[in-house]
């Protein structure tokens, strides 16, 4: 979808349509229902981001996210120059990719949380001379 939205918008229109919807959303989430009255301060913020248990999570999300998006942009020149995918049938091929990123995840982690040590291949055997094992 981001690719039929790209033509016409550039290449910066689906990550702003993004961001705006995402902003959007916890915006509506993160406005309280009733008036609440919290003592927050600046001082408070910083001391909480100089304790070092807040910056894995940060962290985490940067790392994920810039490989997503590294990912996604060699995905196209790799999808027409190297398979010969018409250029026209990348958008179907990205959003083919998403339905299934959408529905691996999920099964995948099902399938771990009910076995979770099955291996599709039994582990290698150590060779004979190797006596460390």
């Amino acid at each position: 979808m981001g690719s039929f939205a790209g033509r016409p918008a550039g290449w910066r229109g689906p990550f702003w349509a993004v961001l705006s919807a995402l902003a959007a959303v916890f915006a509506g989430r993160s406005v309280p229902r009733t008036e609440q009255h919290a003592d927050v301060s600046v001082r408070a913020e910083v001391r909480a981001w100089r304790r070092g248990r807040l910056w894995p999570a940060p962290a985490a999300a940067v790392l994920i996210m810039g490989g997503v998006l590294a990912t996604y942009t060699y995905m196209t020149p790799l999808l027409t120059d190297r398979a010969g995918i018409p250029e026209g049938t990348v958008p179907l091929v990205l959003i083919a990719f998403g339905i299934g990123a959408l529905g691996g995840t999920p099964s995948a982690a099902g399938s771990g949380t009910a076995a979770p040590w099955p291996r599709p291949f039994p582990p290698p055997r150590p060779p004979p001379w190797c006596c460390c094992c």
